[in-house]
């Protein structure tokens, strides 16, 4: 009869995967749960601080991350490449109720 022996060898950093642990994970220094794109480190598991997900423009600002709202202030807040979409239509809210005045527009 013949006998097999089957050992798991286990790498530094490499959490019992072997030669296989080619997970790409990006550092999410802001932690909005979006990562930098020239910050990237492989492994099984996400590392502390990491995340899946590489599309942040800017990871030193929680508030810029895909799919947040864009706001007129000269940074692409939502990560589309576009800064401050022009044709946003804006109405005064002279009386301070959140609604704007239809009769008034300032396109931006």
């Amino acid at each position: 009869m013949r006998r097999i022996y089957l050992f798991a060898v286990v790498g530094a950093g490499l959490s019992g995967c072997g030669d296989k642990c080619t997970t790409p994970w990006f550092r999410d220094f802001d932690g909005d749960g979006f990562g930098d794109p020239d910050r990237l480190q492989r492994s099984c598991d996400a590392p502390a601080g990491y995340v899946h997900d590489a599309q942040d423009c800017d990871d030193e600002e929680a508030s810029t991350r895909p799919g947040a709202p864009d706001a007129c202030n000269g940074i692409d807040d939502d990560c589309d490449g576009e800064i401050d979409p022009a044709g946003t239509v804006w109405y005064p809210d002279s009386d301070g109720d959140t609604w704007g005045a239809t009769e008034t527009e300032l396109v931006a």
